[in-house]
């Protein structure tokens, strides 16, 4: 399969899997004040802080934070559809690969489930990127794969989602470490906003680990 093709097939996925994802479902809410929480262990979130979340997808996380006040934050995102269709207005095209933002332009730069997405199975280079806009922090969010329903669900979303049956917190870790990055948190999200709230759903996201992991980095030195 041609790189094109895969990326049709990721981009049809990724569609697909936004239509299920509502901003105001108690998941989705608990997931994204789990990650400001997580977040504030370390800095304060305020209406100065500055944030680019790189594949911000609709903007779930931009429209969260600028309900807190907010005001200096900026998206990337490279499909069109889900630009589009955004949450949040300053969203712009652009990727890890082809963006044009200058070093030391953010505060904070976020990325959540987007890792895995890429060829590379241990994209440094994405991380290494984060580190070059970011003016203190970085805020990686992936799944577990040592959750049972996470890990089956990548398995069976293999084409759509390429690597995320590979990651889990150690896996981030291993990679933050790899690029020189100082680990300043790296903790799991009990929460999780794929799929829905059903209860069956909800039951299945506590087998194993949590869903989700979240580390956060600075640059070292």
């Amino acid at each position: 399969m041609s790189s094109g093709e895969t990326g049709n097939i990721e981009n049809k996925h990724l569609v697909e899997a936004y239509k299920n994802v509502d901003y105001n479902s108690s998941s989705m809410q608990s997931f994204l004040g789990e990650v400001v929480t997580a977040i504030e262990k370390i800095t304060l979130l305020s209406a100065n802080t500055s944030l680019l979340d790189i594949g911000c997808g609709k903007g779930y996380f931009l429209k969260y934070l600028s309900e807190r006040g907010l005001k200096n934050i900026r998206g990337l995102e490279p499909y069109d559809v889900l630009r589009d269709d955004n949450l949040f207005d300053n969203i712009i095209r652009g990727s890890y690969e082809e963006n044009v933002i200058d070093d030391n332009s953010y505060d904070i730069v976020f990325t959540c489930h987007t890792l895995h997405h890429l060829p590379d199975s241990r994209p440094l280079f994405a991380i290494r990127e984060m580190l070059r806009i970011a003016r203190k922090y970085i805020v990686i969010v992936e799944i577990n794969n040592t959750n049972i329903p996470m890990f089956f669900r990548s398995l069976l979303y293999l084409k759509g989602e390429r690597n995320a049956y590979l990651y889990n917190l150690g896996r981030v870790r291993s990679m933050l470490k790899k690029v020189g990055a100082n680990i300043l948190l790296s903790d799991y999200l009990d929460s999780c906003y794929l799929t829905s709230d059903s209860l069956a759903y909800r039951t299945l996201a506590r087998i194993g680990a949590p869903p989700y992991n979240i580390s956060i980095a600075d640059k070292q030195g």
